[in-house]
C-alpha cells in the first residue's frame, strides 16, 4: 500500500507547491551566481530570488498568497525554467476563504 493514498489532497498540493518553489529557488540561485559578473541584472535578480524563497517558506501557511506577478517576472528576468516552475506553483494555489465565511458582506455600511 502506498502511504500517499491516504494523504489529504490539499497536503499533496502543498507538497507539490513547495517542491516547485524550491526547484525554482535553487535554479535562480544558480542563475544569479552564474550572472554575477553582470552588475545591473543582479539589481533585480537578487531581490526576486529572495522573494521566491519567501514564497517557498509561506507555502501552506495563512500568509500564503498568489504570486503570479513574481512568477512572470522570474520568467522574464531570471530564466525560462524557474519562471515556468513558479507559474505552475502559482496555478496550484487555491486561496482559503474559510475565514470569510462568518463575515456578512457590507456589514460595516449599516
Amino acid at each position: 500500500m502506498n502511504s500517499n493514498q491516504y494523504q489529504n489532497p490539499q497536503d499533496q498540493k502543498a507538497t507539490s507547491r513547495y517542491s516547485l518553489w524550491n526547484a525554482a529557488f535553487i535554479l535562480m540561485i544558480i542563475i544569479t551566481v552564474c550572472s554575477g559578473f553582470l552588475i545591473i541584472p543582479l539589481a533585480w535578480m537578487i531581490p526576486m530570488t529572495l522573494m521566491v524563497k519567501k514564497a517557498r517558506d509561506e507555502v501552506n501557511t495563512p500568509y500564503e498568497r498568489s504570486r503570479l506577478g513574481l512568477a512572470i517576472c522570474c520568467l522574464l528576468f531570471c530564466g525560462i525554467i524557474p519562471g515556468i516552475l513558479a507559474i505552475i506553483a502559482t496555478s496550484l494555489f487555491t486561496p482559503n476563504l474559510s475565514s470569510w465565511d462568518n463575515e456578512q458582506p457590507y456589514s460595516n455600511l449599516a
